[in-house]
This record gives structure tokens, C-alpha cells and sequence, in this order.
């Protein structure tokens, strides 16, 4: 487990313009090298760099996330720091730590409904990941992410 430096969480904070240092919300397991943080509306990721590619991979992601964006599919918005950038690096003794933040979007708990009557969930899904698909085949990234990669942050 990863603890981030609470002057990195300062940092960071400042740069995407929090008004006061975020709280701890979240990490995505036991032996991660990120933390989520939150400050009112804004979910903010900082994260251990531990590969030169970690940092130009987040921003490929981005960059597809703002793709699918222009082709009319709604996903995350990325909040841009006050540096103009998606992504920022800070340093602290030998370690740099990579941050991106987002709107907080407050979610709800689904029932627990019988599959059978999840028809409209399945087809609205179904659709969405048809027009993702669609949409997917215009990007011209430059790397091969994969999921398994993005799961080890």
C-alpha cells in the first residue's frame, strides 16, 4: 500500500485549483501505487510513477476519453489543472507521483433486479457499446494500452 505524502495531496490539490486540500476516498486495492482523492465536487488521482510510460500512457486515455466525448458519447470529464494540462507530475525526495482529477458524479445503487427484467439495461448498454466500438475505430493513438495495464494503477 502506497501512502501518498499529504504535501504531494497539498500540491496537487492547488494545481487543479481545489479550494482546500482533498480528503482520502479511495485506493483500488491492498497494494496499489494510487490513491483517489475529494474536495466537494472533484475527484482527484494521484499516483506513483513506477514506469517512464505511465505518464504519456494517462494521457493517450485522456485523449481517447475526450475522442469519444467529440463523437457524442458521454463520458468522465477530465478537469484541466491550472497549468492548462490534464495530467501533472510533482516530486517529493527521489519518488514523482503523476495526478489527473474529475468532475465527482455521485452515483446510486442499482436493485437487485431479476435479469429477466433488465431488457432495457442489457439493449441500452448493448447500444452504447456499439457506438464506443464505432467511435473507437477513428481514434489514431499511438500505443497498444490495454485494460490489464490500466488495472495495475
Amino acid at each position: 500500500m502506497q501512502i501518498i505524502p499529504s504535501k504531494i495531496v497539498h500540491k496537487a490539490s492547488l494545481l487543479f485549483g481545489l479550494e482546500s486540500s482533498a480528503h482520502f476516498y479511495a485506493r483500488s486495492h491492498l497494494h496499489s501505487s494510487a490513491n483517489v482523492f475529494r474536495s466537494n465536487n472533484t475527484a482527484l488521482k494521484i499516483c506513483l510513477q513506477s514506469t517512464a510510460d505511465q505518464v504519456s500512457d494517462l494521457r493517450e486515455r485522456i485523449g481517447f476519453a475526450h475522442h469519444l466525448q467529440s463523437s457524442g458519447i458521454h463520458t468522465q470529464c477530465f478537469l484541466s489543472s491550472i497549468n492548462s494540462n490534464h495530467t501533472e507530475t510533482l516530486e517529493d525526495n527521489d519518488n514523482t507521483y503523476y495526478c489527473y482529477a474529475w468532475t465527482w458524479i455521485q452515483g446510486s445503487t442499482m436493485n437487485d433486479i431479476h435479469p429477466k427484467d433488465l431488457a432495457l439495461y442489457y439493449a441500452d448498454w448493448g447500444r452504447l457499446a456499439a457506438e464506443c466500438h464505432k467511435a473507437a475505430q477513428g481514434f489514431n493513438g499511438n500505443s497498444t494500452l490495454s485494460w490489464y495495464d490500466e488495472w495495475q494503477d
